[in-house]
């Protein structure tokens, strides 16, 4: 279905189209800061050249009242060489509102190993590095991403639960994992809302930002999320506050920027606790 539909967006045009709309849904939640993924091989398999790929995100990137940058998915499927010549091209053009990249898409071919060459350049570069992993693969998994690519964050990643030693390395890096409940429960990794393990994740103490995946294909939006995380798992109300502020501390921006950040959402949240 992902593919079916990516098969229709294959100039400009159809692009911005979709960005604009995908701005004005996050900016309906009230979201002030976003980092959006972009398959951007999947757009140049349509048609369409990078430099115009780029010209669509900068353009995003200037919406009034949202501070949006992207993470490049360079495409895990394609290998390694087809990563590295993108991430390279990419540099060239010199788009500021590239925060960074991941690899998405299935985790089980290539291994990490054969993307070291890729990750170095982009941290070399300035570029923020997470990836897709330990949603269908297990922790042997995960741990040859932190060997080997040393990511700042990993997406999904909810398969640490079975590895008590991975989870406390991931609380000693303060390591976070990008979770997208919806998306995995959906994806039959746990069988019902109760065998997701969020709460034990919290409980280990493992760093866990609320992301929303394909909010589009999963019918959510990051509103839902946390709302369907409090109700299914019973957690409270300061625990949420934990989580959102992890979006912003974990984040791929200044340390000056984080801290405005948070002000502004400790300020936020103060008023509406009062307000209740």
């Amino acid at each position: 279905m992902y593919e079916f539909v990516g098969c229709f967006i294959r100039n400009s045009s159809d692009l911005r189209y979709v960005i604009s709309h995908v701005v004005k849904q996050l900016k309906a939640q009230h979201i002030v800061y976003a980092e959006l993924t972009i398959a951007v091989a999947d757009y140049l398999e349509h048609g369409m050249k990078l430099p115009e790929v780029m010209d669509c995100l900068a353009e995003a990137a200037q919406q009034p009242g949202i501070h949006i940058q992207w993470i490049v998915d360079l495409g895990r499927m394609q290998g390694s060489q087809a990563a590295l010549d993108l991430l390279n091209r990419i540099l060239t053009l010199e788009c500021e509102h590239i925060a960074g990249i991941t690899l998405g898409g299935s985790e089980c071919v290539p291994s990490p190993q054969q993307f070291t060459e890729v990750y170095h350049l982009a941290r070399e570069h300035g570029l923020g590095v997470t990836i897709h992993a330990g949603e269908t693969l297990g922790p042997e998994y995960i741990w040859q991403t932190l060997q080997v690519l040393h990511v700042q964050r990993i997406g999904h990643g909810v398969r640490v639960i079975e590895d008590q030693q991975l989870m406390k390395e991931l609380v000693a890096q303060s390591l976070p994992l990008d979770i997208c409940p919806t998306s995995t429960i959906w994806n039959t990794m746990f069988p019902t809302t109760q065998a997701y393990p969020l709460k034990s994740l919290i409980e280990a103490g493992v760093p866990i930002t609320i992301n929303t995946d394909l909010p589009t294909f999963f019918d959510t939006t990051l509103a839902d999320e946390y709302r369907y995380i409090a109700m299914a798992t019973g957690i409270q109300a300061d625990t949420i506050f934990e989580m959102l502020k992890n979006g912003f501390r974990y984040a791929f921006l200044p340390q000056e920027e984080i801290a405005a950040y948070l002000y502004d959402l400790e300020h936020a949240w103060q008023q509406l606790v009062h307000s209740f």
